[in-house]
């Protein structure tokens, strides 16, 4: 699947997750665990939610600092 390919709505996988936002598929799961982002099924997320709450991630760790 290319960038091009992907809606907010997409299904992706794990480690595409991980590639899209530049960090790895264990670090997809960890913020998961964290509450930020949620699976729709074991190993496969909606591009907007693993996005959205990257960026929600990011920016409260910025205050954290």
């Amino acid at each position: 699947m290319t960038l091009q390919d992907l809606s907010p709505d997409s299904i992706i996988s794990t480690p595409e997750a991980g590639e899209l936002l530049g960090i790895s598929a264990e670090r997809i799961r960890q913020l998961e665990k964290m509450g930020y982002i949620r699976k729709v099924e074991r190993g496969r997320w909606h591009v907007s939610d693993v996005v959205q709450g990257y960026l929600h991630y990011l920016r409260e760790s910025e205050y954290e600092l």
